[in-house]
């Protein structure tokens, strides 16, 4: 159900941050950023088949 909310949202081109430890949910996402530490160590272009950015 919330799910359903959010894809509504980016259907009406809203940016949506979701933090998550659930793979399932984050790999619904446009872009997956991975964090260590508190910082930044990968991105992820979900609509690439979620080949590594950066």
């Amino acid at each position: 159900m919330i799910f359903e909310l959010f894809e509504e949202l980016n259907r009406q081109e809203m940016t949506l941050i979701i933090v998550t430890h659930n793979l399932e949910l984050a790999r619904k996402a446009h872009r997956m950023y991975t964090l260590k530490d508190g910082q930044i160590v990968g991105c992820r272009d979900m609509s690439r088949n979620g080949e590594m950015q950066g």
